[in-house]
């Protein structure tokens, strides 16, 4: 599969979430993530009880980071995977 192909399979059939996870030590880290439909429900209870486990959820990391992501990596996964960053789900990993 191509990576335009694959982008659009991305986008069609699974959820795309941004995390921003904070570690004990206080460091954010943004994450955006891929989640199979029939996955979402279960990875988003799991997120409310701040457990981060994308391989249980068979999700797929698309891109990651130190920090917050930049203007050009928001609009980059808005525009290629249809991104909605109102939905991003902050984690405080222990």
């Amino acid at each position: 599969m191509n990576h335009q192909h694959q982008q659009k399979y991305i986008a069609e059939n699974t959820q795309i979430i941004m995390l921003l996870s904070i570690s004990h030590h206080g460091k954010s880290h943004y994450q955006y993530v891929a989640v199979p439909a029939d996955c979402y429900a279960a990875f988003k209870a799991d997120l409310a009880q701040n457990i981060l486990n994308i391989e249980q959820h068979k999700a797929t990391l698309l891109k990651q980071g130190d920090g917050m992501p930049d203007e050009s990596i928001k609009r980059y996964m808005e525009q290629e995977f249809g991104c909605n960053h109102s939905d991003a789900v902050s984690v405080k990993l222990h």
